[in-house]
């Protein structure tokens, strides 16, 4: 007579084909995690070779390059990647559209080393973002970009002269800095006077906006301002194909104002995706960028 079974649950054995499908798998996060963190560190130069604006002949082929959200940001050692791109694009000027230090950083002195260098590649304006706004380091930080030859404007502008011909660039704080209701902060009516004090009419020279926050488009279009330069919106940070961004403050889900070129009337406005992060630590499908402009007449 044979012996009993023993009673219990069968033993379940692991066949080659589950761990083949469970180191597929650790391999697939492997490469998605290594391709998130190096597409990261890409810097992408978006040239827009024919910004057409009533622009004075004496400056059509200007060369601006936008640098905006960089987060106290380093690519590569004291920012070489990032110095050489811009000096690549061969700039007239360089502007910083806002947030060129974090609300957590701790000291500025990689945003000042950066803005040093650059004014050593073509003159520097800069405005505020949101950040600055929030950082107990914005007063260390404006007048380190004073000292460094950084013009920082704040409901003012500069008139640039070639061959008796004039091209105005005006800038704005950030409503945080300014003070007004913004992300909830209650203030007064500062933004609102630095509209008023760099409105612009047809008798004006041709005017460049920096301000940082896109969704107010409406608003720098009533200056009349002849073209507008802003980043804040981080592209989106996630890029859906044939979508575009996912998310943005200020905007929500799917925001219409991201990236690229947008128009309202006479007003154009260049929004760059930005270079570095905030919260959120990675991009995705949207890649740290650097906006070179070129100006035409019209």
């Amino acid at each position: 007579m044979s012996a009993p079974r023993p009673v219990g649950r069968p033993v379940r054995r692991t066949g080659p084909s589950v761990r083949r499908s469970v180191i597929s798998l650790a391999l697939l996060a492997c490469l998605v995690c290594g391709w998130l963190v190096w597409d990261n560190q890409r810097i992408v130069t978006t040239t827009y070779a024919g910004v057409s604006v009533r622009l004075p002949a004496a400056f059509d082929g200007l060369r601006i390059v936008q640098v905006s959200d960089l987060h106290s940001r380093s690519f590569g050692k004291d920012n070489e990647r990032l110095l050489e791109a811009i000096a690549d694009a061969r700039p007239d000027l360089i502007v910083l559209t806002g947030d060129l230090i974090d609300r957590t950083t701790a000291d500025p002195a990689t945003a000042l080393d950066f803005s040093q260098r650059a004014a050593e590649i073509a003159p520097v304006f800069s405005v505020t973002g949101n950040h600055e706004g929030a950082s107990p380091l914005r007063r260390e930080l404006l007048e380190g970009l004073q000292a460094r030859g950084v013009r920082t404007l704040a409901g003012t502008s500069a008139d640039l002269e070639r061959d008796g011909e004039v091209l105005r660039i005006a800038g704005v704080d950030d409503p945080l800095v300014a003070g007004t209701a913004a992300d909830g902060d209650a203030g007064g009516s500062g933004f609102a006077q630095q509209l008023a004090a760099v409105a612009t009419g047809p008798e004006d020279p041709c005017t460049v906006l920096l301000a940082h926050r896109p969704e107010l488009v409406e608003e720098y279009a009533a200056t009349g301002a002849d073209l507008v330069l802003s980043g804040h919106a981080h592209g989106g940070q996630v890029r859906i194909p044939f979508i575009g961004g996912l998310v943005a403050p200020g905007q929500g889900l799917l925001p219409e104002l991201t990236s690229g070129i947008v128009e309202r009337g006479e007003t154009r406005m260049v929004i760059s995706r930005g270079l570095g992060n905030s919260l959120v630590p990675l991009r995705v499908n949207n890649k740290p960028e650097l906006v070179v402009l070129v100006l035409r007449t019209r």
